[in-house]
Protein backbone atom coordinates (compact mmCIF):
# COMPACT_ATOMS: atom_id res chain seq x y z
CA UNK A 1 0.00 0.00 0.00
CA UNK A 2 2.88 2.20 1.12
CA UNK A 3 4.85 1.56 -2.51
CA UNK A 4 1.23 2.22 -4.31
CA UNK A 5 0.92 5.81 -2.74
CA UNK A 6 4.55 6.36 -3.12
CA UNK A 7 3.86 5.89 -6.96
CA UNK A 8 0.98 8.12 -6.91
CA UNK A 9 3.17 11.08 -4.78
CA UNK A 10 5.50 10.94 -7.39
CA UNK A 11 2.85 11.21 -10.94
CA UNK A 12 1.74 14.12 -8.74
CA UNK A 13 5.21 15.56 -8.83
CA UNK A 14 5.89 14.94 -12.08
CA UNK A 15 2.59 16.61 -12.98
CA UNK A 16 3.40 20.07 -10.82
CA UNK A 17 6.95 20.01 -12.37
CA UNK A 18 4.97 19.75 -15.96
CA UNK A 19 2.44 22.45 -14.59
CA UNK A 20 5.43 24.56 -13.68
CA UNK A 21 7.02 24.24 -17.45
CA UNK A 22 3.96 25.42 -18.83
CA UNK A 23 3.39 28.13 -17.08
CA UNK A 24 7.00 29.66 -17.97
CA UNK A 25 6.08 28.71 -21.48
CA UNK A 26 2.53 31.02 -21.35
CA UNK A 27 4.32 33.84 -19.57
CA UNK A 28 6.91 33.78 -22.19
CA UNK A 29 4.02 33.20 -25.43
CA UNK A 30 2.11 36.00 -23.33
CA UNK A 31 5.17 38.32 -23.32
CA UNK A 32 5.86 37.47 -27.00
CA UNK A 33 2.17 38.72 -27.85
CA UNK A 34 2.62 42.23 -25.39
CA UNK A 35 6.17 42.69 -27.71
CA UNK A 36 3.85 42.37 -31.34
CA UNK A 37 1.17 44.73 -29.91
CA UNK A 38 3.68 47.08 -28.85
CA UNK A 39 5.92 47.35 -30.82
CA UNK A 40 5.39 48.65 -34.48
CA UNK A 41 2.83 45.83 -36.08
CA UNK A 42 2.30 46.48 -39.70
CA UNK A 43 -0.62 44.05 -40.15
CA UNK A 44 -2.22 45.48 -36.99
CA UNK A 45 -1.41 49.33 -38.03
CA UNK A 46 -3.29 48.18 -41.51
CA UNK A 47 -5.98 46.31 -39.17
CA UNK A 48 -6.67 49.99 -37.26
CA UNK A 49 -6.15 51.80 -40.65
CA UNK A 50 -8.82 49.79 -42.74
CA UNK A 51 -11.19 49.82 -39.45
CA UNK A 52 -11.36 53.55 -39.53
CA UNK A 53 -11.80 54.03 -42.93
CA UNK A 54 -14.48 51.60 -42.53
CA UNK A 55 -16.21 52.83 -39.25
CA UNK A 56 -15.99 56.29 -40.98
CA UNK A 57 -17.57 55.64 -44.48
CA UNK A 58 -20.40 53.95 -42.55
CA UNK A 59 -20.99 55.95 -39.35
CA UNK A 60 -19.70 59.37 -39.95
CA UNK A 61 -17.36 59.34 -36.74
CA UNK A 62 -13.72 58.63 -36.49
CA UNK A 63 -13.24 55.41 -34.08
CA UNK A 64 -10.00 55.04 -32.24
CA UNK A 65 -8.90 51.06 -31.95
CA UNK A 66 -6.28 49.66 -29.31
CA UNK A 67 -5.68 46.22 -28.22
CA UNK A 68 -4.97 45.53 -24.34
CA UNK A 69 -3.53 42.28 -23.26
CA UNK A 70 -6.12 40.94 -20.69
CA UNK A 71 -4.95 39.03 -17.09
CA UNK A 72 -4.70 35.67 -19.07
CA UNK A 73 -2.74 36.70 -22.24
CA UNK A 74 -5.02 36.83 -24.52
CA UNK A 75 -6.08 40.02 -27.17
CA UNK A 76 -9.39 41.67 -26.12
CA UNK A 77 -9.71 44.56 -29.14
CA UNK A 78 -11.42 47.87 -27.55
CA UNK A 79 -12.82 51.01 -29.69
CA UNK A 80 -13.69 54.49 -28.62
CA UNK A 81 -15.34 57.01 -30.41
CA UNK A 82 -13.79 60.43 -30.88
CA UNK A 83 -16.72 63.38 -30.82
CA UNK A 84 -16.02 66.70 -32.90
CA UNK A 85 -14.23 68.28 -30.49
CA UNK A 86 -11.58 65.13 -29.67
CA UNK A 87 -13.66 64.15 -26.90
CA UNK A 88 -13.89 60.06 -26.16
CA UNK A 89 -17.61 59.49 -26.62
CA UNK A 90 -20.29 56.13 -25.10
CA UNK A 91 -21.14 55.58 -28.56
CA UNK A 92 -19.06 51.99 -28.66
CA UNK A 93 -21.38 51.18 -25.77
CA UNK A 94 -24.35 50.60 -27.54
CA UNK A 95 -25.69 47.28 -28.62
CA UNK A 96 -26.25 48.34 -32.54
CA UNK A 97 -22.58 50.25 -32.31
CA UNK A 98 -21.07 47.08 -31.02
CA UNK A 99 -22.56 44.79 -33.88
CA UNK A 100 -21.06 47.60 -36.49
CA UNK A 101 -17.17 47.31 -34.90
CA UNK A 102 -17.51 43.46 -34.98
CA UNK A 103 -18.52 43.29 -38.87
CA UNK A 104 -15.62 46.49 -39.61
CA UNK A 105 -13.19 44.39 -37.39
CA UNK A 106 -13.95 41.46 -39.54
CA UNK A 107 -14.19 43.42 -42.77
CA UNK A 108 -10.64 45.20 -41.89
CA UNK A 109 -9.03 42.14 -41.58
CA UNK A 110 -10.14 40.76 -44.29
CA UNK A 111 -9.23 43.78 -46.34
CA UNK A 112 -5.64 43.42 -44.80
CA UNK A 113 -5.38 39.72 -45.82
CA UNK A 114 -6.72 40.07 -48.99
CA UNK A 115 -3.74 39.55 -51.04
CA UNK A 116 -2.42 37.02 -49.01
CA UNK A 117 -3.69 33.46 -48.42
CA UNK A 118 -6.17 33.77 -45.52
CA UNK A 119 -9.99 33.39 -45.49
CA UNK A 120 -11.46 35.49 -47.60
CA UNK A 121 -15.08 34.92 -46.27
CA UNK A 122 -16.86 36.14 -43.49
CA UNK A 123 -20.46 35.48 -42.29
CA UNK A 124 -22.55 37.11 -39.95
CA UNK A 125 -26.20 36.00 -39.75
CA UNK A 126 -28.52 38.06 -37.92
CA UNK A 127 -26.10 40.54 -37.28
CA UNK A 128 -28.52 43.44 -39.06
CA UNK A 129 -32.34 42.31 -38.33
CA UNK A 130 -32.18 43.90 -34.63
CA UNK A 131 -30.28 47.46 -35.82
CA UNK A 132 -30.85 50.63 -35.46
CA UNK A 133 -32.77 51.09 -38.90
CA UNK A 134 -30.77 54.27 -39.40
CA UNK A 135 -27.98 52.60 -39.19
CA UNK A 136 -29.07 50.19 -41.74
CA UNK A 137 -29.45 52.49 -44.11
CA UNK A 138 -26.19 53.44 -44.36
CA UNK A 139 -24.50 50.00 -44.47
Amino acid sequence: MLEKQLAIFEQIKKLDDDIEVLKEKEANLSKKIQNIVENNNTKLDSIRTNFNHIIETILAVKAQPFVVQNKEGNLDFKTEFIGSIGEVTSEADGYTYKKLLCMAFDLAVLRTYASERFFHFVYHDGALEQLDNRKKLTC
